[in-house]
């Protein structure tokens, strides 16, 4: 089986993604060091990057699995308390016996091991679950009335399409005129909910917009973390990491529920679980 990353394994949230990438990426360069003979070198700080994956990736991804009520979650924790109780027993190795090829040849089976059974396997299957809820979502999604899809895309307020809605019983008029013609939404606005609505294309809440209607920053925090984003060209998520203003379980979360995985009145942004 191949152990190359593959972006079937993608469960859309880029933290997880990215770190899961790096841990693939590691892997094979780890693995290229030893066939060369040179790989035990780096053993040491091969373990170092491997004890952060666990004690990060791991717990960012039980909290999703927790946050989402994936069935398998139970599985996942086991195999996770596996691996750490692995890479426990090769720390230990590694005080006592110093950095070997033997020990680098060690590392090197578990995390094949590990791939083989947990990124290729159990990952794949929670990947699975997350993408089935956020297509879920998009099928509701696209139920929705235009005036619905706009405000829930944050291209109108729900003041604005009330009183929209007002005058379109007064003149009978179709909603997008109304809207045209108050001045709120532009032409594009309108075409881009139109192929919502006909399942054609699909509108992304913006994730600053999810954080503050949770509580978790406010409009000028959003604006201060937009206007670093523009000098460092990084997503908005990490920015506010960054800054301090978040931690990562909560832009974890609030990705989650820009792709349909959470619900936005679910406890997802205030420590409960599902």
């Amino acid at each position: 089986m191949p152990l190359q990353w593959s972006s079937d394994l993608e469960v859309g949230i880029f933290e997880l993604d990215a770190q899961q990438k790096e841990l693939f990426s590691r892997f094979e360069a780890f693995s290229d060091d030893i066939e060369k003979e040179h790989g035990h070198n780096g053993v040491a700080d091969f373990i170092g990057f491997l004890d952060r994956y666990a004690h990060e990736h791991l717990k960012y991804e039980e909290h999703l699995q927790d946050k989402t009520g994936f069935p398998g979650r139970d599985e996942h924790r086991t195999a996770h308390r596996h691996f750490m109780d692995e890479l426990e027993s090769i720390k230990a190795r590694m005080n006592s016996g110093g950095d070997t090829k033997e020990l680098a040849f060690l590392i090197k089976g578990m995390l094949i091991r590990w791939i083989i059974t947990h990124s290729k396997h159990l990952d794949k299957e929670f990947s699975d679950f997350l993408l089935a809820a956020s297509e879920k979502a998009e099928q509701e999604f696209v139920k929705k009335r235009l005036g619905e899809i706009l405000v829930a895309s944050d291209l109108v307020s729900r003041a604005t399409l009330e009183r929209a809605l007002e005058r379109q019983k007064e003149t009978g008029k179709r909603l997008g005129i109304i809207l045209l013609e108050m001045g709120v939404a532009g032409k594009e606005d309108i075409s881009s909910a139109l192929m919502v609505q006909e399942g054609k294309s699909r509108f992304t809440k913006k994730l600053g917009n999810i954080l503050v209607e949770s509580g978790l920053i406010t409009y000028a925090t959003l604006e201060h973390a937009l206007e670093n984003q523009k000098c460092c060209g990084k997503l908005l998520g990490t920015v506010m990491i960054d800054m301090g203003v978040l931690k990562i379980e909560e832009v974890i979360d609030a990705q989650a529920i820009q792709k349909g995985m959470l619900k936005m009145d679910s406890p997802a942004l205030h420590g409960g679980t599902e």
